[in-house]
């Protein structure tokens, strides 16, 4: 700011003005209900950070004090840090969901090249560099995905994760370090198809790379709620793999419906999903496994639901695709990931 003197009141902000230095700091409510950590861009330069500090902490004082605010600085934490630039990313970008903002209707298998920054949470499984599954991340060390992409192959070492819209050039790169399968989980079979992926190196939060949202366990799916697949599967049944990112609009499908003798009789238990349209045409396909399946909720706040699991060819009628039911799985995925 030009004025120092009206910082707390204008420079709570993340324009494309204002640059170093950047401070840090927490605040709450006097009852705990609301806490909120506030980052503070400065639009002049100073070499004298230690002045700078002094002078917004006297204002942030004066402030709290004359408008008799309900909220309180957190005393606990550090008070008023520098922060660098990529700190000051992964920071704004901490929170979960927020993506892409208007949903459009197209299908993986033919179709729709997903814009940068829509999905970030969306990571590609790779052995050698190559794309073998999709997964989500939902933290800055975890991702989640299906148990059966990794029925070729356990072993962490071999696997790698990219991140970013195009699988070549990744936006970034990160090795594994350990793989959880869901204990149930049998090669083969549908049922417990979920694992986490832990990353040996955390990932530093940005527009473009950060978590989706996990939603608790009471969280409700219900029949025709749209939702999106995102992956790098196959345009169609042994087709190749683009090295863009792709989306598709779906609808969810009852349990009950799914499960009809003509279209998968009774194999699609109450640890699934299916997504999808049952005239067929929109769906995902081969190479989309692990991926999300995701929900906008509560202003375009976005929540993982379904994890890509199974199905029977790519978009075929009365064969819509069957994912694994988060909200099934979620006690079990906080038992291994503490999220």
């Amino acid at each position: 700011m030009d004025d120092s003197s009206n910082c707390f009141s204008s420079c709570v902000g993340f324009g494309n003005n204002y640059w170093s230095p950047r401070l840090f700091f927490s605040i709450w409510s006097s009852n705990d209900d609301l806490k909120a950590d506030v980052l503070l861009k400065f639009r002049f330069v100073s070499r004298n950070a230690n002045a700078i500090k002094s002078q917004v902490n006297n204002i942030l004082h004066q402030n709290f004090e004359l408008n008799e605010s309900f909220l309180k600085i957190n005393t606990s934490l550090p008070y008023l840090r520098d922060v660098s630039e990529v700190q000051a990313e992964h920071i704004l970008n901490s929170g979960c969901g927020l993506g892409k903002e208007l949903p459009s209707m197209d299908r993986i298998a033919d179709g729709k090249i997903s814009k940068k920054a829509d999905w970030p949470w969306q990571a590609s499984l790779q052995i050698d560099g190559t794309h073998f599954c999709g997964a989500s991340l939902i933290s800055e060390k975890w991702l989640l995905t299906a148990a059966h992409c990794f029925d070729i192959n356990k072993n962490p070492r071999v696997w790698t994760v990219s991140f970013g819209t195009t699988l070549s050039p990744a936006l970034m790169r990160r090795e594994v370090q350990s793989i959880v399968l869901h204990e149930k989980y049998a090669p083969h079979k549908h049922d417990g198809d979920i694992a986490v992926v832990k990353l040996s190196t955390p990932v530093t939060f940005s527009s473009n790379v950060h978590r989706v949202c996990l939603p608790d366990t009471n969280f409700e799916v219900m029949p025709e709620n749209k939702v999106f697949v995102t992956g790098w599967g196959a345009l169609s049944p042994d087709g190749f793999y683009p090295n863009s990112l792709r989306e598709v609009e779906l609808k969810i499908i009852s349990n009950d419906k799914c499960n009809q003798v003509d279209v998968y009789g009774g194999a699609v238990s109450s640890g699934m999903l299916c997504a999808g349209f049952l005239t067929g045409n929109h769906d995902a396909c081969e190479g989309d496994s692990g991926g999300p399946l995701v929900i906008s909720h509560n202003r375009n706040i976005w929540y993982v639901v379904g994890i890509v699991s199974w199905g029977i060819g790519c978009a075929k009628e009365n064969k819509p695709g069957v994912y694994t039911k988060v909200t099934h799985y979620r006690d079990w995925i906080k038992s291994k990931t503490n999220i």
